[in-house]
């Protein structure tokens, strides 16, 4: 215990060291160190060894003070002490971690960006046009984390206000003069398919693209691609409502999920091939879905119901896919389908 002592006796390094006596029956009473007072938090970190880290997210403080004081304009006379805004200290507190481990030009262009959101928060762009240097959507993705929670601390962004490339509709015309002259398979934007000149008698919307790209010609046709959930909102098309409109999914739980999905937003979507013949005759293709949907749904026919429930109720549950189904079994579907419209 006594080099011990002699050792806290002689401390030279940041901080007071407080002295208490203690009694033991062997040594009897003696003054020993029972802690070290530290003054502030840079001595703190000086003694933890982390001065240089500490001295960066100080500097990094101070930058993110300068952005406050700022506003969202130009620069205003800066002092580090001046009061930031009241959210800003618990969004740097929980970025520290990401903070700390930037490096300097990252964080430096992490400040570019902050200040141009300031101001220019109301500008829809692309990442690629703003005028910083270096800048790109990798790095905006790479760093979203820390530009997003600091943008919502400083200007109350709750989201970056840069444009995303537009989603783009898989389509094809399945007969002539529905797409201009020339082009029978493109890809167009939900305002550009809303502005087409020629409105189809029918549309199709089908879930597999190869399914798409060989389903056979019908006109006054047009087939969209669905992909997946989320297909009636991708396909906010104002004159669908006033087509024939069929849609054609895998026959699983999860197409007649889909397709209830899909009737939110088109409810006299008619489906196709999605019935219990056309599943019962083809038992031989089946295949195993490995995760099937178990809950309600609410939009369904009365008949697709019934197949829906006798697909939740088989162990293990069926699919059958859209590609297994014969090509001739899918030729004299839609050939049906277009003659019904004519007698109609």
């Amino acid at each position: 215990m006594g080099r011990w002592v002699s050792l806290w006796q002689e401390f030279e390094g940041a901080g007071e060291v407080a002295w208490e006596e203690r009694r033991w029956a062997s040594v009897g009473t003696q003054r020993i160190p029972v802690r070290v007072r530290l003054g502030d938090a840079e001595s703190i970190a000086r003694v933890a060894g982390r001065i240089g880290e500490w001295r960066l997210l100080v500097d990094r403080a101070c930058d993110l003070a300068q952005l406050a004081a700022m506003g969202g304009g130009e620069p205003s006379p800066f002092s580090c002490e001046g009061p930031p805004l009241e959210n800003l200290p618990a969004a740097a507190r929980r970025l520290t971690p990401t903070m700390a481990a930037m490096s300097q030009d990252d964080w430096e262009t992490a400040l570019a960006v902050l200040r141009w959101l300031g101001s220019h928060r109301h500008l829809s762009c692309y990442i690629r046009e703003l005028p910083i240097r270096g800048i790109d959507t990798k790095w905006i993705e790479g760093h979203r984390k820390l530009v997003v929670g600091l943008a919502k601390a400083l200007y109350g962004l709750s989201e970056l206000p840069f444009r995303k490339p537009p989603e783009l509709i898989r389509v094809r015309a399945l007969g002539k003069g529905i797409l201009p002259e020339g082009f029978e398979d493109a890809s167009l934007t939900a305002s550009e398919l809303s502005a087409l000149r020629v409105r189809p008698v029918r549309a199709v919307v089908c879930e597999n693209l190869i399914s798409l790209l060989t389903m056979p010609a019908m006109e006054g046709t047009l087939a969209l691609f669905g992909s997946g959930y989320g297909a009636g909102s991708r396909l906010a098309i104002p004159w669908l409502s006033e087509v024939e409109l069929y849609y054609w999914g895998d026959l699983d739980t999860h197409g007649f999920r889909i397709l209830d999905g899909f009737r939110k937003h088109h409810p006299h979507a008619l489906s196709v091939l999605m019935d219990e013949q056309t599943l019962l005759a083809f038992q031989d293709l089946w295949v195993v879905e490995p995760e099937p949907f178990t809950g309600e749904l609410a939009r369904l026919t009365r008949a697709e119901a019934q197949v829906f429930d006798f697909l939740r109720q088989q162990a293990p549950p069926p699919r059958l896919e859209q590609e297994r189904i014969p090509y001739d079994h899918v030729k004299a579907a839609f050939e049906r389908i277009v003659s019904s419209s004519l007698r109609r």
